[in-house]
C-alpha cells in the first residue's frame, strides 16, 4: 500500500520539532520529504549570537546530521528553496525547477532577514544577522576592528550587537522607539534592559531614526535623521519579513520568503491538505490568529486580529471577540 507524500517546506527549528514529533507518533505513516533554503540542515538559530560572539563552536549549533535524516527514511533537500506552490496541481516547485509532488504539505518557513530601505544599504559592510552565513560574514567583519553600529533594537538586534561587542568590537545600537524591545517591554523593562546592554559595552541610542548608510563603495558611517553621524565600517541591519498569510477567500498566498513569486490558488478539500506551524499572530494559521492586511477581507475584519478556522472544507476568517 502507497503511503501519503508528505512535503515540509523549511528546515528551521520548527520544521524539524514537527519531523521529530511526527517521527515518533506516527513512523512510516509518511513518505517525508523536507526542503530548505539554506544549505546546511536544521540548526539552533538562538545560538547565533552565542556563535559569534565565539563562546561556542559551529559544531554545538547543529541539531540532526544529514545522516540521521537518511536514517529515518526522510529525503533532505537543502540549498533549494521552494519558489512556487501549486495547490491544485499538488506540486512545489524547487529553485533548481525540479517538482515535488506532495498529498499533504506542511509550511515551516518562518521569516527571512530584510535589508531596510535606505540609501547605501546596498554598500558593502552592509550585512544582517539571521543565518549562519550571516555568521560567516559578520565575523570576517569585525576582524578588521571598525566599529559598527546595529540598526534595530528587538531580540536580534541586542543579539547582534552583544556577540559583536564580546568580539572587542564597539557597537552602538540605533532603535527608532523610545525603549528596547518596546512590544514585550513596559518603559521601566526596556531601561532595566538598556542598561544591561550598556553594561556589556554597548552604547544604545533611543528615539533615533536612520536616514542613511554613508560611504563611497563600504561603508564609512550611519547619518540619523536628527543630523548625528556615527562613523563605522560595519552595519547590521536586525531585521525580518515573516512567512505566510491566508486570505479570505480561501485562497493561500505566500509572501516572504516566497514574495513576487508564483502561488496557485485553492478552495475547500485541497485549502484543508494546508497547514502550517507559524505562530506568530502576523502569520498563517489554518487554526489560529493572524492580523489580516488583504483588501478582499471583509469591513470589519481589516486590519484586526482575526482568526482562521476550517468550517468543512471552507475556510472562514472571522474578528476575534472583543
Amino acid at each position: 500500500m502507497s503511503r501519503e507524500r508528505l512535503v515540509v517546506v523549511g528546515n528551521g527549528m520548527a520544521g524539524l520539532r514537527f519531523l521529530e514529533e511526527l517521527l515518533r507518533r506516527a513512523p512510516g505513516k509518511f513518505e517525508v520529504a523536507v526542503v530548505g533554503a539554506e544549505p546546511e540542515p536544521a540548526y539552533n538559530r538562538v545560538l547565533l549570537s552565542s556563535l559569534l560572539a565565539g563562546d561556542i563552536a559551529s559544531a554545538d549549533v547543529q541539531m540532526r546530521p544529514r545522516e540521521w535524516y537518511a536514517e529515518h527514511g526522510v529525503t533532505l533537500v537543502t540549498g533549494q528553496p521552494a519558489t512556487a506552490i501549486d495547490v491544485v496541481g499538488k506540486t512545489v516547485q524547487l529553485s533548481s525547477g525540479q517538482p515535488l509532488a506532495f498529498d499533504k504539505l506542511l509550511l515551516a518557513i518562518g521569516s527571512e532577514a530584510i535589508r531596510l530601505p535606505l540609501p547605501g544599504r546596498d554598500l558593502a559592510g552592509v550585512m544582517t544577522f539571521r543565518s549562519l552565513a550571516d555568521i560567516e560574514g559578520l565575523e570576517q567583519a569585525a576582524s578588521t576592528g571598525a566599529p559598527a553600529v546595529v540598526i534595530g533594537g528587538g531580540l536580534l538586534g541586542i543579539e547582534a550587537a552583544y556577540g559583536l561587542a564580546r568580539r572587542g568590537i564597539r557597537v552602538t545600537l540605533v532603535h527608532l522607539m523610545d525603549r528596547l524591545m518596546e512590544r514585550q517591554l513596559d518603559a521601566e523593562g526596556g531601561r532595566l534592559l538598556a542598561d544591561a546592554i550598556e553594561a556589556k559595552g554597548v552604547r544604545v541610542l533611543l528615539g533615533a531614526e536612520t536616514g542613511a548608510i554613508r560611504g563611497s563603495s563600504a561603508v564609512e558611517a550611519v547619518e540619523l535623521k536628527d543630523g548625528r553621524v556615527l562613523p563605522c565600517g560595519l552595519v547590521v541591519m536586525a531585521a525580518v519579513n515573516f512567512g505566510a498569510e491566508v486570505i479570505a477567500d480561501g485562497h493561500i498566498h505566500v509572501y516572504a520568503p516566497l514574495r513576487g513569486r508564483a502561488i496557485a490558488g485553492a478552495r475547500g478539500n485541497t485549502a484543508a491538505r494546508i497547514f502550517s506551524t507559524c505562530m506568530e499572530p502576523q502569520l498563517v494559521a489554518i487554526a489560529g490568529t493572524y492580523r489580516t492586511t488583504d483588501t478582499a477581507l471583509p469591513a470589519d475584519v481589516l486590519g484586526k486580529p482575526a482568526q482562521v478556522r476550517l468550517d468543512g472544507d471552507t475556510l472562514v476568517v472571522e474578528p476575534l471577540p472583543g
